[in-house]
């Protein structure tokens, strides 16, 4: 057992702690935004897409976006902060023109800063379900559909748990298969290996961007997912869920070979809404956010 997935033993089974106030789950907006939205010192625009970073010459100083149907700027005191996710932060910077060069003269961006990283190294968490039919009733969730989980390590020589296994109270699957309603899941993911990309389709802040995950690009996340269905059927053989009669439905008791296994890892991996990029080893080198002399941090880039 452990009693913190983010103290200083992380490996074990335990629960999850949520962000869970009168039964309810709190978004960063209800949490934290909402308590901060009358501060004399926020301003929040909702509805308004940001179409690329402003610069002087190679330093960049605020925003543009447009809101209610006009094209408007915001410009930096201190400090330009991009924290639009795995994919927008990427996406808003190649808009910007930051990023490798071939990539932007491609879609006709105007080059500000040659930065290979920026798009590069999108990974993932993998999530495969092994999905089991119950008897008996199961019981709902206190909070969430997944309130407790378990870190493990696929090798014991590996200084830290590179896998998790979620019990889920729910069949959870991808939408193309499917399971009977009265069921639940272990959820098996992996630290990826793999790494895929994030770019633009075109020079048009509005157009979705092209997105690659690359899930198995590397055949160790496979093997991992494998070593995860063993030990997740492992686990379902404890005593705690022998009144349930379970009955394996995803991918079935009579698939038990590598071959029909890797098939159904193919079929039924999803993705866990964990992706970060990677992008920068070093923070842009020449590349500001203070319309001062002073060079503070340039920008968060932020997943998961």
């Amino acid at each position: 057992m452990t009693d913190d997935f983010n103290g200083g033993v992380q490996e074990g089974a335990g629960w999850h702690e949520l962000s869970v106030a009168d039964g309810r789950r709190q978004s960063t907006a209800v949490a934290y935004l909402h308590p901060a939205k009358r501060r004399p010192n926020l301003t929040v625009l909702t509805g308004a897409l940001v179409r690329r970073l402003t610069f002087d010459g190679r330093r960049c100083t605020g925003v543009e976006y447009e809101w209610g149907g006009s094209v408007e700027q915001a410009t930096a005191d201190a400090e330009v902060i991009v924290c639009g996710g795995a994919v927008n932060s990427p996406q808003l910077l190649l808009l910007s023109g930051v990023g490798p060069v071939g990539h932007l003269r491609e879609v006709g961006i105007d080059v500000v800063h040659h930065l290979p990283g920026v798009g590069e190294n999108l990974h993932d968490h993998p999530l495969l379900g092994l999905v089991f039919e119950a008897q008996g009733a199961i019981a709902p969730g206190t909070a969430n559909h997944g309130e407790s989980s378990m870190s493990w390590r696929s090798d014991p020589s590996l200084p830290g748990p590179d896998m998790q296994f979620v019990f889920i109270h729910i069949p959870y699957h991808p939408p193309h298969l499917q399971a009977p309603p009265n069921g639940y899941t272990f959820g098996i993911v992996a630290v990826p290996q793999s790494r895929g990309w994030v770019r633009l389709a075109s020079a048009d802040p509005k157009a979705p961007p092209l997105i690659n995950p690359n899930y198995f690009a590397e055949d160790d996340d496979v093997r991992r997912l494998l070593l995860g269905l063993r030990k997740a059927r492992e686990l379902n053989t404890a005593t705690a869920f022998a009144e349930w009669g379970t009955r394996e439905v995803l991918p079935g008791e009579h698939i038990q070979d590598e071959k029909g296994l890797r098939d159904f890892i193919s079929r039924g991996t999803g993705t866990y809404f964990h992706g970060v990029p990677v992008v920068l080893g070093k923070l842009w080198s020449d590349i500001g956010c203070s319309q001062g002399k002073s060079r503070t941090r340039h920008g968060i880039l932020g997943g998961g």
